[in-house]
């Protein structure tokens, strides 16, 4: 039996978050966005809620990208809650977890303009900061988010590489609409499965009873 190298994993076509950073990288946003959702799909499936959140996040870079700002918002939020959802899951196994995925979670809904949510984020961090350190945890805590917010900005990077925008892809906003629509509903349906008891959410299934993974064709 051949062992896989490191060179296999990071060639590997069945790593479709793999798939999703080259297409990225090579300026393919449109490309990289199905990939990066399949992806987020797939991990949500499996559980893997901070993995999700990633290639949610990573989707709506690529929405950025392609000017559709209104949908990339939609995905920072739904990339916010799901690292919010995991570190309430965590907080009973892992508290560096837990505070880590409460920082992702900050960043999000400060891309998806929304400073509430940033800001009940903002105090449960400080809060859980204060409890593991007492001393020095809340102003060091108050730092690092300050930092964050000032890094934070919605506004594009004027030496990235940009694609097509949506105006030159009329054919595909409503798919991409259509797409991110699904995966909302897709993260919904996982919510509501997932209990403070168990650290994978219970997958949904099709009306075949197989688990859904792929919702971007």
């Amino acid at each position: 039996m051949k062992l896989k190298t490191w060179m296999d994993a990071i060639t590997d076509d069945t790593n479709l978050w793999l798939r999703g950073v080259r297409s990225h990288d090579s300026g393919d946003y449109l490309g990289a966005f199905r990939l990066y959702l399949n992806d987020a799909a797939d991990c949500l499936s499996k559980g893997s809620l901070n993995r999700a959140a990633l290639s949610c996040s990573c989707a709506a870079d690529c929405l950025f990208s392609l000017d559709m700002l209104d949908e990339a918002r939609r995905l920072y939020y739904e990339s916010a809650l799901l690292s919010k959802l995991n570190s309430e899951i965590a907080i009973g196994s892992s508290v560096r977890e837990s505070l880590w995925s409460l920082l992702q979670a900050y960043d999000r809904f400060l891309l998806a303009g929304d400073n509430n949510e940033a800001e009940k984020i903002y105090l449960k961090y400080v809060s859980l900061a204060r409890r593991t350190n007492p001393i020095d945890g809340e102003a060091d805590a108050t730092e690092i988010l300050r930092a964050r917010k000032r890094g934070s900005r919605f506004e594009p990077d004027l030496n990235q590489q940009r694609g097509p925008t949506k105006q030159d892809l009329p054919s595909d906003l409503a798919r991409i609409r259509g797409d991110v629509e699904k995966f909302i509903a897709l993260r919904n349906r996982m919510e509501t499965t997932a209990t403070s008891s168990t650290r994978r959410p219970l997958a949904p299934q099709g009306r075949d009873g197989r688990i859904e993974r792929s919702i971007v064709s």
